[in-house]
């Protein structure tokens, strides 16, 4: 993904949270609770997905109170759960078209996510995209780096502690701090 795919991405999470919270946005992002009462989403675990298949979106019909369920597989744990999430959001925005593009979100019935799952919509770029925006969601760049700045001791930071704080797992954490120019690759 290039440089303005990630600035791009970057500027609509920006713009959500912005949206949805006002400016006052507390971390860790409480995603779960952005996507039932924030998109009017629905979150239902779903053992029966196979064990390569962390999540998948199912647009709801017209007649349901939701406008779509994402399905989780439920052995998950709870800060790959909160990345899942996020990065279920940034297929149903970017690839699915979610209030961005009216004909995508029409033609789009669902989108089926995971490390070895196949389908019509599962492309490298599409995953890339979608780990940026979970990324870029639930640790955004600039409280990401003003984090950092208020933590580091003696230049040393600590990456638990960065995952602690935004909910997210420690390859997460150290995974968006490289990109972000924090940490060396």
């Amino acid at each position: 993904m290039n440089n303005m795919a990630r600035e791009a991405i970057g500027n609509l999470t920006t713009y959500l949270l912005d949206y949805y919270y006002n400016g006052k946005i507390s971390f860790p992002l409480n995603i779960e609770e952005m996507i039932i009462n924030k998109l009017q989403g629905r979150i239902e675990p779903d053992a029966t997905l196979d064990m390569f298949i962390d999540a998948k979106i199912v647009k709801s019909s017209s007649n349901n109170n939701h406008k779509f369920t994402i399905f989780i597989n439920p052995n998950l744990p709870q800060t790959r759960k909160n990345f899942t999430l996020a990065h279920e959001l940034g297929h149903l925005f970017l690839h699915m078209g979610f209030m961005i593009d009216n004909a995508k979100w029409e033609a789009a019935p669902e989108y089926i996510d995971g490390a070895f799952a196949r389908n019509q919509y599962d492309t490298g770029e599409n995953e890339n995209q979608a780990h940026e925006f979970a990324g870029s969601l639930l640790m955004p760049a600039e409280q990401y780096k003003q984090f950092v700045r208020d933590n580091a001791i003696n230049n040393q930071i600590d990456v638990q502690g960065i995952a602690n704080y935004f909910g997210v797992s420690y390859d997460a954490a150290l995974v968006r701090g490289k990109w972000l120019g924090v940490f060396n690759w």
